[in-house]
């Protein structure tokens, strides 16, 4: 197919091989997917990113209009159906087993398939862009509290039972796990103290 026009942002690629993309072509905002060809799955006066695919085909975004933002997902079907709306800042949902784990204003929430909804970290550090930070299992949340206190929060998404992992940084943020065979991994940066400061990696094992 044709190649996408505009600017384009927030690729997710989906689990059939295609790519689903954020593109503002035509003045507006709409999520293009490709994979056999180029189609126009979504378009709207608002404006869409964090794009995450689900496991059936489909793809949860953020959708911003007149300052505020929502989270939908748009089925496989074409359908869109809301996860989380209301006055609150909601944004940057990803799948779970049963529902969606994403960040209203500054904590962590769980929104089950029932809609039910469930705070499992309040006071967090909102990251800059990234993701709610998922176990590969999909069981534990990672998440770091808003006051610099020299660990990390993990959250079980069914009980909402919480460890620490003690760490040498204050104010760790952009979290992310990664998997290699048996071991566990939870990448991080901190750091990065003014104008001229930058951030650095680190990573801990939390097999």
């Amino acid at each position: 197919g044709a190649d996408l026009e505009g600017r384009l942002s927030f690729p997710a690629y989906a689990g059939d091989g295609s790519v689903f993309v954020v593109s503002d072509v035509s003045g507006a905002s709409g999520i293009y997917r490709r994979g056999e060809e180029v189609a126009l799955t979504l378009a709207s006066e608002g404006r869409e990113s964090f794009l995450a695919p689900t496991n059936d085909g489909g793809v949860v975004f953020t959708r911003q209009v007149d300052g505020s933002s929502d989270v939908f997902v748009l089925g496989h079907d074409g359908e869109i159906a809301p996860v989380a709306e209301g006055p609150a800042e909601q944004s940057r949902a990803v799948k779970t087993h049963d529902g969606f784990v994403l960040f209203e204003n500054d904590t962590v929430l769980h929104v089950g398939a029932d809609g039910a909804r469930k705070v499992l970290a309040p006071d967090i550090r909102l990251p800059e862009t990234a993701f709610p930070a998922l176990s590969p299992d999909g069981m534990w949340v990672a998440w770091s509290p808003a006051v610099a206190s020299g660990f990390i929060g993990l959250t079980r998404i069914d009980d909402g039972h919480t460890v620490q992992l003690v760490v040498a940084q204050d104010a760790p943020t952009d979290l992310a796990f990664g998997q290699g065979g048996s071991q566990v991994m939870l990448a991080f940066v901190a750091g990065g103290v003014g104008v001229d400061g930058f951030p650095s990696l680190f990573i801990a094992d939390v097999t």
